[in-house]
Formats: structure tokens, sequence, C-alpha cells
């Protein structure tokens, strides 16, 4: 709490206007000032708070999967592409195992890990090449952070970059390649796999343990 994690990622996602600092992907500056910018950038963004910021709850599957994508793949000349959807969405709850009667399930009626998931497919049916996570397993079940681990996975095996954005320590030093410590909004600490442990981490995440190693941080201050 307070780190400044979420912050940053509604900056990424363009939900949030950025104070300073730039936003390079693939070496090019890309000025996002709002969610639509991010999404064309490739940028997609599995908020913290599903149930009220990840998905419109009185809406299908079906609909909320092709949110993100109407103006971009699935309409032309002002018509919207139905069929298209239908087939699309019904890929991905194949493909991700979500548990619903058919496309036409409501979000609300989905459990914490299915609605991840719907959240997901989303994304992905919008081509984003770059997905962020925040806290993508609180609230889930042990089965569904399984799942949602191994999906993450295979994305990354796909060429997707992913940014995951966790309080969890265990999680984080299980699932990343990379880890920024972030506190009060700054970056403290950098590590590769393998080169920390949680007890660490916590302190630097509280202020017990200051920076003091200038080259490990000199590329991201």
């Amino acid at each position: 709490m307070g780190s400044g994690k979420t912050e940053l990622a509604r900056i990424l996602a363009g939900a949030d206007r950025k104070d300073s600092g730039e936003i390079y992907i693939d070496g090019k500056d890309c000025d996002i000032k709002a969610s639509n910018q991010a999404i064309q950038a490739g940028i997609g963004f599995l908020t913290e708070d599903r149930k009220s910021e990840g998905l419109i709850q009185e809406h299908s599957i079906r609909d909320n999967f092709a949110l993100p994508s109407i103006e971009k793949r699935f309409s032309s000349l002002g018509f919207v592409k139905h069929r298209m959807i239908d087939k699309e969405a019904g890929n991905y709850i194949d493909n991700l195992s979500i548990k619903a009667i058919n496309i036409y399930h409501t979000a609300s009626k989905l459990s914490g890990g299915n609605q991840q998931k719907t959240v997901l497919a989303k994304w992905l049916g919008a081509k984003c090449k770059i997905l962020i996570f925040d806290e993508p397993t609180r609230g889930i079940d042990i089965a569904g952070r399984t799942a949602i681990y191994q999906i993450m996975k295979e994305l990354f095996e796909q060429g997707v970059s992913i940014l995951m954005c966790t309080s969890d320590y265990t999680e984080a030093l299980n699932m990343s390649h990379r880890l920024i410590v972030l506190r009060q909004g700054k970056i403290c600490a950098e590590f590769k796999r393998g080169e920390t442990t949680e007890e660490e981490i916590l302190a630097y995440a509280v202020g017990v343990k200051h920076k003091t190693d200038e080259l490990r941080l000199k590329n991201y201050e």
C-alpha cells in the first residue's frame, strides 16, 4: 500500500496523466495521455479492481470481450462484425477455459478467476503486445491462481511482455525475470531472478534498507 505501483500501472495504461518522465515502447517515445492511445500502442491493462473497472458487470462475456476492439478490429464502415465477435469470443472461452454457459453469460455471474480470464480475453482480443497485470491473483482461489500463472507463462512464450504489479512477494519472486521494488512512488531496488529474498524486498519496501548499489539503479533513475 502506498508504493505507487497502481499509479504507475494506470499512467502506462493511459488511465491517468503523468507529471513527468517518458514512456518508450520498442525504443520509440510514446506520449500516452488516454486509454485509447495506450490500446493503439499495444498496451492492455488488467486492473486490480476487475469488478468495477475491468468489466461491465451487467454485460455479457461477449460484449466485454469486444469493447476495446470495436473500433480497431470489429467494425467496418460503421457496421459491427457480429459474427467475427461471436467466433473469437467463443474461441477465447475455450482456450482460456472460462467456465460459462456460452458467450452471453453475464460477467457478474462468473467466479473471480473466470472474471480475471474474461478481462484477459478482451485484451488478447485487442492484440496487445504488452499486458499490465495489477494484483492478478487477489481474491482468487488456488486453482484459479495456478491457471492465471500458466496463462501468463504461455503468453510470455508467445512473445507478449508482462508487467506484473503485486504486493505478494512470493508471487513476485516466483514469476518475475526482473523485479523492481517501489516505495512511495520511487524505485528503491532492482533485482534479477534469484538475486533476492522476501525479507530483502520487505526491507526495501518499508524503508529499513536503502539503496547502496548505484550501478544497480542507474538505468531507472
